[in-house]
């Protein structure tokens, strides 16, 4: 059995890769940011309990994460 009506999403419009680019760069750099508060509190926790050495290198990888970040805005900045 077939339901002509049974979706309620609009079909009419696929988006184009560009588009698609565009939010999936925009995507990734939100998720990032998100990962990022997320280790910095991981770090603190770490730093608090004694465990200074993970600590450090929790941080480097807030540090990088939020690098990989620029190249993200500056994938975006070139799709505009």
């Amino acid at each position: 059995m077939t339901c002509n009506n049974c979706h309620t999403h609009n079909d009419n419009h696929q988006l184009s890769f560009k588009e698609k680019l565009a939010k999936i760069l925009k995507h990734w750099s939100a998720h990032n940011k998100e990962h990022n508060e997320s280790y910095k509190k991981w770090s603190a926790e770490a730093k608090e309990r004694g465990y200074t050495d993970i600590s450090a290198l929790i941080e480097e990888a807030a540090a990088i994460s939020l690098k990989i970040n620029k190249y993200f805005e500056k994938a975006e900045d070139l799709i505009k």
